[in-house]
């Protein structure tokens, strides 16, 4: 199928006619190609195919032609003129230089009588040259699909290639000192030049010893975030392959702030103190971009100041300087701060006694008390000793004994100045302290009893004691040689007697005091299970008062397997009284039972120890004597009725019998069973044997309430 019959179907599909061309002497519609006929191109440039109708036309497709060595076609595009534009056989031949079957139209029969634009072919230069850019097979129908007549103005395009390279620049912004940066300083990769360019960038870091390639279509910026040493290549490559040189510039990323430090210039005491005029040098350095410049000020307020010699201090006291420095990119360390302290004032020292003084000599022992005072560096110590002996260091010192005496003193400040000696001296002629001892009855009283204390045994060997002074541990004090005294509560009390002679000196004892509740402590102390000869249970339960009151009206009580079985009512028990008391349960041959004896079940007692009131026993009250007579009988009945019978069928010989003497069987108290000799047993010390397998399991022995230890 040719051009014609391609373009004629596709138009017959929208209801239109297209008609081959024919030429006419005025043409119904012009079309032309509009362009530059001769410029100097350097980047991609649009050809318009415009159409100027003399008449209402619905339609159109062309082709366009052109040079392929110096033109090649990057795209096309409607125009807008027609509605409808229809791409889909359209093709662009870029080696044989031919664009095919731009269709566009309008549907529904509408027409069109403005001059418009059909289609926009977009180029780009690929060599210097001229190119023509012609018209072919174009058909342009009217609204019913009729081919009207076409006039065609072809034109031509001259093309001037690029060959100049790009030109590339690296720009620094600031902070920059020589080829130091920061991480904060932007760098921007600029390209000039008039086409579309690619550029190539490698970026070294020497820190992690890697390499950063990118490319970018514009300029590119970027900010280098770790410190070190990076290398930057660069280069920019054109749309016409035109490329610069390769660049590189090595770059330095400093954010490290200097280093600052301080040196003090003066005559040293102790502890980090001067006791002369200071100076102050402050220094810096800088590894990076260098030191710009240091600042301070004294204190830590206030305006910095540009440091330019060292600081000369000389107040007493402490001084503070904060310094800090600044390198060439802005970098700053953070403030430090060094303390000056100068202290070339020694300390003085006061002195003051304290005692009874009378006339002129003391009659007591005397205190000695020393007080240092410093305004600058404060006291370290102070010392003293007392008629010429050792020094001694401390604030305070007691003297007793009757004499005369010179103390001497002096402080050191903690700069290391010493203050000059002083002295002090008096004299002591004093009495003898007196004696302070007592006693108290009852040793061991209870509460709300009547204590009285006697410090009778308290003495004064060279006066007489006028003052006697009570603590009784209870927030109670008392006075008097024989005061009494009643504790509200139980509890451990811390006594204290203060005496005091005519002279006015004292002297203390303590003693301790202990205060008990009177009241009952009830225990059952013994539990015991036996059988009668008759197979009758007797249970036996001890009950004793163990405490320091008497116990009134209280119940024992007895339970067999926990279910109530008896009960005996107590009227009194007095301290360190016990009783016995007796019940017979009723209990069958083969059982297993826990007995449980309890005094006061119902608790109407209170007691020092409500944990003891009870014990348990266990038992198993087989009546197996009363088995062993049954059997026997039975067996001696058995052998009478056998020698009767006997003597009967032989009378004429009577029978001869032979006793022997019964074996001693020796029976265990608890199950009744025999103990061989090679059985297990224990041996109470009431007498009775019980297997051992018996008595782990009663605990107790059944004849006198023994424990069995076994």
């Amino acid at each position: 199928m040719n051009r014609t019959a391609l373009a004629l179907c596709i138009l017959a599909s929208v209801s239109m006619v297209v008609a081959l061309h024919q030429a006419h002497a005025v043409s119904d519609t012009t079309v032309y190609v509009q362009t530059p006929s001769t410029v100097s191109v350097r980047r991609n440039f649009s050809v318009h195919i415009l159409v100027s109708p003399h008449r209402p036309i619905g339609g159109m497709q062309c082709d366009l032609n052109f040079d392929p060595e110096v033109l090649q076609v990057v795209s096309v595009h409607h125009g807008g003129m027609f509605e409808t534009w229809w791409d889909l056989q359209l093709a662009v031949d870029n080696t044989n230089g031919t664009v095919h079957d731009m269709v566009a139209f309008n549907l529904g029969g509408n027409v069109t009588s403005e001059e418009g634009t059909m289609a926009t072919v977009v180029f780009r230069p690929r060599a210097s040259g001229t190119s023509f850019l012609n018209l072919t097979n174009v058909v342009v129908s009217d609204g019913q699909g009729t081919a009207v007549s076409v006039a065609l103005v072809n034109d031509s395009v001259t093309v001037t290639v690029d060959t100049t390279p790009p030109a590339v620049s690296l720009e620094t912004g600031t902070p920059r000192h020589g080829d130091y940066i920061t991480d904060t300083t932007p760098l921007t990769l600029t390209v000039a030049d008039d086409s579309d360019f690619t550029l190539y960038y490698s970026l070294w870091n020497s820190t992690t010893g890697t390499w950063h390639h990118g490319t970018s279509t514009q300029n590119h910026s970027f900010y280098l975030h770790q410190e070190g040493t990076y290398t930057i290549e660069y280069y920019a490559r054109d749309v016409y392959n035109n490329s610069s040189p390769v660049k590189n510039v090595t770059l330095y990323v400093d954010t490290t702030p200097p280093e600052t430090g301080a040196v003090l210039d003066g005559a040293e005491g102790d502890n980090d103190w001067y006791v002369s005029q200071v100076t102050v040098a402050l220094g810096a350095s800088d590894a990076g971009a260098g030191v710009e410049a240091i600042y301070w000020r004294k204190g830590t307020t206030g305006d910095f100041v540009q440091y330019a010699a060292p600081l000369t201090c000389s107040e007493e006291g402490s001084t503070t300087f904060e310094y800090h420095a600044v390198d060439h990119l802005g970098n700053a360390d953070a403030p430090e701060t060094v303390t000056v302290k100068i202290d070339t004032v020694a300390p003085t020292t006061t002195v003051s006694l304290s005692g009874t003084k009378e006339g002129a000599v003391y009659v007591t022992p005397v205190t000695v008390s020393l007080s240092g005072s410093d305004a600058a560096s404060g006291i370290a110590s102070t010392r003293y000793r007392v008629n010429g002996g050792s020094w001694q260091t401390g604030t305070s010192t007691t003297v007793s004994a009757d004499g005369s005496y010179t103390v001497e003193y002096y402080s050191v400040d903690n700069a290391g100045n010493v203050e000059g000696t002083k002295s002090v001296s008096f004299q002591v002629v004093q009495n003898q302290p007196p004696t302070a001892a007592f006693g108290f009855s009852p040793q061991r009283p209870t509460v709300l009893d009547t204590v009285t204390f006697d410090a009778s045994t308290s003495t004064d060997a060279d006066g007489e004691i006028v003052n006697y002074t009570w603590n009784f541990g209870d927030d109670s004090a008392g006075y008097g040689k024989r005061p009494t005294h009643q504790y509200a509560s139980t509890g451990n009390y811390t006594v204290t007697l203060t005496v005091t002679d005519d002279h006015g000196r004292q002297a203390t004892a303590t003693r301790n005091i202990t205060v008990i509740q009177s009241l009952p402590d009830l225990v059952v102390t013994g539990l015991r299970h036996a059988v009668s000869v008759w197979g009758e249970d007797r249970v036996m339960v001890e009950v004793a008062n163990r405490g320091d009151a008497p116990a009134e009206g209280f119940w024992c009580t007895l339970k067999v397997n926990g279910e109530p079985s008896a009960r005996h009512y107590v009227e009194s028990l007095g301290p360190g009284d016990h009783l016995e008391i007796h019940f017979s349960p009723r209990l069958s041959f083969f059982g297993h039972y826990v007995l449980q004896a309890t005094a006061d079940a119902n608790q109407s007692v209170r007691e020092k120890n409500e944990d003891n009131n009870d014990k348990t026993l266990d038992v198993r009250p087989v009546s197996w004597l009363l088995m062993a007579i049954l059997a026997t009988g039975i067996a001696a009945a058995v052998a009478f009725g056998w020698l009767v019978h006997r003597q009967r069928q032989k009378p004429e010989e009577p029978p001869q019998v032979r006793v022997e003497p019964e074996e001693d069987v020796i029976r265990c108290f608890v199950c009744l069973g025999k103990v061989k000799p090679v059985s297990d047993y224990t041996t109470c010390t009431c007498g009775a044997t019980i297997h051992r397998s018996c008595a782990r399991r009663v605990g107790e022995c059944p004849q006198c309430g023994a424990s069995l230890n076994t």
